[in-house]
């Protein structure tokens, strides 16, 4: 089991810590420890359907949890959920998804980002009927970004020689 230190927000503004540990394999499963006692476990296809059973439970108790899976423009692709969905795409505003939008699951984030699973859902359902995501494709400068990513490589990433000639992309930020 992973394992990483968050915060959850209360809807009184009351911040409290909350260790989050999660399964390496299927079974998916997220557990979320609180300050205080509460304890949350969810279970899905991947880490982010089990991370949203786990926030579903922490709003009945009016707390959201504080970790990139809990921003409003946050979704893995179909790839992701397929290989557990410990990364995912936090979806741009006004361009096409790039690598340089893969962000770790379970990395912290701002309180003010963080929102409900319902709202989460309802933004995607919106973002993927809406024109201007249609209008991304035909946009030039979305597909001078994509090219510029292509060349760059994932935001915060480190492209790293592990053996003679193999070479191999590595998260910067180091886990907990």
């Amino acid at each position: 089991m992973k394992g990483y230190e968050l915060q959850a927000v209360h809807a009184n503004g009351e911040v409290r810590s909350v260790r989050v540990t999660h399964s390496q394999d299927e079974p998916w499963t997220v557990e979320a420890q609180v300050s205080g006692g509460l304890t949350y476990t969810g279970e899905g296809q991947d880490l982010f359907e089990a991370l949203a059973r786990v926030r579903e439970q922490m709003e009945g108790d009016s707390l959201l949890l504080c970790c990139n899976g809990s921003r409003r423009n946050a979704r893995p692709s179909p790839a992701m959920s397929a290989a557990g969905a410990e990364f995912l795409y936090l979806m741009p505003t006004y361009r096409l998804m790039t690598v340089r939008d893969i962000h770790p699951l379970f990395a912290s984030a701002p309180a003010e980002g963080a929102v409900g699973v319902e709202e989460q859902t309802e933004y995607y359902a919106a973002k993927l009927s809406s024109r201007s995501y249609l209008i991304q494709w035909v946009n030039p400068l979305s597909w001078i970004k994509l090219l510029e990513a292509a060349v760059r490589g994932p935001r915060d990433w480190v492209l790293e020689a592990s053996e003679a000639g193999a070479f191999r992309w590595r998260n910067g930020h180091r886990n907990r």
